[in-house]
């Protein structure tokens, strides 16, 4: 759905469905369809624009809030792309990455893909 409306849609749907218990592999891969299906954004400390793109952790929020996994999963979720990052030489927070200059769509899901790779070989 086009506009406004389309762009509520990720972050208020099944809004009152009971968390699931999944694990953060799952939530990464959910948040990752939801940066390809919405769009990713790059502005800093904004979780979702006004088109309902997301950036990284407002992907990884969306999934949680679409019903996949606790609050305490998209944490661990969180903590699988920060690993990634480090083992990237990337010192700094997932917010400085995903506004970094040049960074593109694909970079961003790319990097979510990878730390679900990465929490799938650590079992979670």
């Amino acid at each position: 759905m086009p506009g406004r409306f389309g762009g509520i849609l990720p972050g208020r749907a099944n809004r009152n469905r009971r968390a699931l218990s999944q694990p953060p592999s799952t939530i990464l891969y959910a948040a990752a369809r939801v940066l390809t299906e919405y769009g990713w954004q790059a502005k800093p400390h904004h979780l979702r624009d006004w088109r309902g793109r997301r950036c990284i952790c407002g992907g990884i929020l969306a999934a949680h809030q679409l019903g996949i996994g606790s609050i305490d999963g998209a944490h661990q979720a969180a903590g699988y792309v920060l690993a990634e990052l480090r083992s990237q030489s990337w010192p700094h927070l997932i917010g400085d990455w995903n506004q970094a200059p040049g960074r593109t769509p694909e970079q961003a899901i790319s990097l979510v893909h990878a730390a679900r790779t990465r929490a799938l070989n650590a079992g979670q």
